[in-house]
């Protein structure tokens, strides 16, 4: 093989890392979105339900002024791409927790499917389609006083937590870019 063909396929593998690479990093350390991929609307205000209860164990309505940070800004991509960001806030503010872009602490969140299971282990976990309905999964981000934390929990294709909260690893966040 000539050295321009060993180059070649160097670079290329250089470009495939890279871009494998990239679509592992994290979208910021505040920023909350909803993938595409998104469960139907009853699932997602169990989830909505679940995660708001457990922010009313901390953050007590009425005294608690969030700043939620999501990846889209404009009300009208909003209502066409993300769904769950506008019911998460419509949750919050039903709650009593004011929502204000200048508050102390700041929300984001990560709503996305896991991969079915690969082969079903009875007949209970394939939907009438055939297939093997996704689990979801939700990761809180939290901010405030220059410490950030992540909440995460697993639920099932219905919506029902699989098991408790975990929470991430405290860290303290430098300035207003926070990395």
């Amino acid at each position: 093989m000539s050295l321009k063909v060993k180059q070649i396929f160097f670079l290329f593998g250089i470009l495939l890392l890279t871009a494998s690479l990239s679509s592992c990093a994290f979208i910021g350390y505040h920023n909350g979105f909803a993938q595409p991929l998104l469960p139907a609307a009853e699932i997602r205000q169990e989830i909505i339900k679940d995660c708001i209860a457990l922010l009313t164990k901390t953050y007590p309505p009425g005294h608690t002024s969030f700043s939620l940070v999501t990846s889209v800004t404009s009300k009208k991509e909003k209502e066409e791409t993300d769904p769950f960001s506008i019911e998460f806030e419509t949750a919050l503010r039903k709650k009593g927790f004011s929502i204000s872009p200048t508050a102390n602490v700041r929300l984001g969140w990560l709503l996305d499917a896991l991969p079915p299971e690969k082969g079903a282990r009875n007949q209970n976990q394939i939907n009438e389609n055939g297939a093997i309905p996704h689990q979801w999964y939700i990761r809180l981000i939290l901010s405030a006083n220059g410490q950030q934390h992540s909440i995460t929990r697993v639920y099932d294709p219905a919506g029902r937590p699989v098991a408790g909260f975990a929470a991430g690893e405290q860290r303290e966040i430098s300035g207003e870019g926070g990395e």
